[in-house]
């Protein structure tokens, strides 16, 4: 794609542009020999197109007065050939607003295509983090879990022995892993409140 050209280059880019359009009908005559004007409304299009409004309607009056000068008749300007140039103008003019909206929009459509793929990044991002955040902490407390079981276990086979040494020392593995599964669950929490 094109891009714009500002400033003073716009200005140039217009007349250049006119000037090949010009050109290119003096060269083929015979194309819209009933329509003088036909071609000089893509060297207006393109003034508009790289340059914006300002350039596009420089295109336009330059269009205007060259047609005058060159297509219409040398003998001096009627009534339908001065319609006809007011033709030209406004439809010229309609079909720079045209070209500077459809710039527009179309720049704007970049802008938040690029917008709607940073945030496309950014979610697939996050999701990716929070997957490892669940796989860590799912590992993190499997292992507490795991263990509370056998610890369980091992204190309801002490206490049924009547082991006192043994009770309270399942009874301690058993503090020591409950400890580990609520600090994982604090971290978990903190993580989440980061995340969200």
């Amino acid at each position: 794609m094109l891009r714009p050209v500002r400033g003073p280059l716009g200005y140039v880019v217009a007349i250049v542009a006119v000037a090949v359009a010009i050109i290119l009908k003096l060269l083929m005559s015979a194309v819209g020999s009933t329509h003088p004007f036909v071609v000089l409304a893509a060297g207006v299009i393109v003034a508009a197109w790289l340059g914006g409004r300002g350039p596009g309607l420089l295109a336009v009056a330059l269009a205007a007065i060259g047609s005058g000068f060159l297509f219409l008749a040398p003998g001096g300007f009627g009534a339908d050939d001065l319609l006809a140039v007011a033709a030209l103008i406004a439809e010229n003019i309609l079909i720079v607003e045209i070209t500077v909206r459809l710039r527009a929009a179309q720049e704007r459509a970049g802008a938040e295509a690029a917008e709607a793929q940073k945030a496309r990044t950014e979610a697939s991002f996050a999701l990716q983090m929070r997957e490892e955040l669940l796989t860590f902490w799912s590992q993190r407390l499997r292992g507490p879990f795991g263990d509370l079981g056998s610890r369980l276990a091992r204190v309801r086979h002490a206490v049924e022995s009547n082991d006192r040494a043994g009770t309270l020392s399942a009874l301690d593995d058993l503090a020591k892993d409950v400890t580990a599964v609520q600090r994982t669950a604090e971290h978990w929490i903190e993580q989440r409140q980061k995340t969200s």
